[in-house]
């Protein structure tokens, strides 16, 4: 890792001696693109999984371990099923360079979406925060021992992996090479880069600031056993918290679908297993993040929002009762499990106050009829991907309405004029 004179780029991998980020972008840039799920490349992701997976001290970094997992041979192997099925009778080509940039509050993301831009053969520039945490760190150092192997020379070549302060000069510099731009972040990071412009034949996908809710059938979680309880529990434990409740697909509001009398019967149910799953796996908290949802609890009741609040603890669940799903809801995050929640007889009233802003609703209980009247219903307005409660962080190739597959790509056409 160095800091280069000229322009003050931290290249974080792959490392040479003596470069700068002006001759690792000239050089990358002309590289021919690779085909897509070629095997060096599927080689290089399956061993990143491999040395994550056989390490024992990376155990505890869950998010590490998800990716691990999304990265093993089998998934891979399904996803390119899944290219070459959507690929059936089309001729798509890779875009050439790809300048992704990571967010801040989950920076892990950029390496599924790097992963699946260079499995459809792309070369790539990453932009990572200057203020990463510590599996960022990890990943970094074996992304870089990874690369400096002479048979991932290939994958090397197309790839750099840096981190600057915010600098448009940096930023156009990077933009003006580039023949698509992928933006991570809040509403106000995607204005900002997007003030810098794109060559005329580049492409962009943006993913902003986005909410996730979780909507469960009373009924259904009242027939379950107690160990089934404690496993939605579990689920919507690994959705919530493996990212601080911060990822954009991790719920905040909890929708309860039902008669009034089994809702409370399901809420002290649930809240009690998923009270007694934080108190075994979470040390305890520090008390600026208690003092954080104390205050953003008992700011927004003095506004009138909430009906009551759950106020016995700041350690564990902090819960607030909205008196409105008219009010704006979503103003409200503050992480470190604060959960607002509200009722409605039919999953279809959802449909009065879905916004674009909406992106994952995970679910229990509902029949996948009663989920497709609802996107129907919708339409549109809100609400990307709809996934069973423990799935909200499994990342996928669709997300926020894009097919990667086919936005990483270029489609060609071929029409010849008939001799007839």
């Amino acid at each position: 890792m160095r800091i280069t004179e000229e322009s003050k780029v931290l290249i974080l991998a792959p490392v040479e001696e003596n470069d700068s980020i002006e001759n690792r972008i000239s050089n990358l840039v002309k590289m021919q693109p690779l085909e897509p799920f070629e095997s060096v490349i599927l080689e290089f992701i399956s061993e990143l999984s491999r040395r994550i997976l056989s390490n024992n001290r990376y155990r505890r970094y869950p998010e590490l371990i998800a990716l691990a997992f999304w990265m093993r041979k089998s998934h891979l192997k399904n996803l390119e099923e899944q290219y070459l099925e959507m690929r059936r009778g089309r001729l798509l080509v890779p875009r050439g360079c790809v300048l992704h940039f990571a967010p801040s509050n989950v920076d892990s993301i950029f390496i599924y979406s790097w992963f699946i831009s260079l499995l459809v053969g792309n070369s790539n520039i990453v932009r990572v925060s200057q203020q990463r945490g510590e599996q960022i760190n990890i990943l970094i150092d074996l992304l870089s021992d990874l690369l400096s192997e002479e048979k991932f020379k290939v994958i090397q070549d197309r790839t750099a992996i840096i981190t600057y302060p915010h600098n448009e000069d940096i930023t156009r510099f990077l933009s003006e090479n580039c023949n698509m731009r992928v933006i991570w972040g809040g509403d106000e990071t995607i204005k900002r880069i997007r003030s810098v412009p794109l060559k005329a034949n580049a492409t962009e996908m943006v993913f902003a600031d986005k909410y996730s809710l979780s909507a469960i059938d009373a009924r259904a979680l009242l027939e379950l056993s107690n160990t089934e309880v404690n496993q939605i529990a579990q689920n919507f434990y690994n959705d919530a918290y493996w990212f601080d409740q911060m990822a954009c697909s991790s719920p905040r509001l909890i929708i309860w679908s039902g008669v009034e009398i089994e809702i409370e019967r399901a809420k002290a149910l649930f809240w009690g297993a998923v009270e007694q799953i934080v108190s075994k796996k979470q040390e305890k908290l520090n008390p600026s993040v208690g003092m954080t949802k104390l205050v953003t609890g008992y700011h927004y009741s003095a506004k009138g929002f909430f009906n009551r609040l759950s106020t016995n603890s700041t350690q564990g669940t902090y819960r607030a009762d909205l008196k409105s799903l008219d009010l704006p809801f979503r103003e409200i995050h503050c992480g470190g499990g604060f959960f607002l929640e509200s009722h409605v007889e039919n999953i279809l009233e959802m449909v009065d106050f879905v916004d674009i802003k909406d992106q994952t609703l995970s679910v229990f209980g509902f029949s996948e009829e009663e989920l497709r009247k609802l996107v129907q219903v919708v339409r549109g307005r809100g609400i990307d991907r709809i996934v069973s409660i423990g799935q909200s962080l499994n990342f996928d190739n669709v997300w926020d309405g894009y097919n990667l597959f086919e936005n990483f790509s270029k489609e060609i056409t071929i029409k010849l004029q008939s001799k007839e």
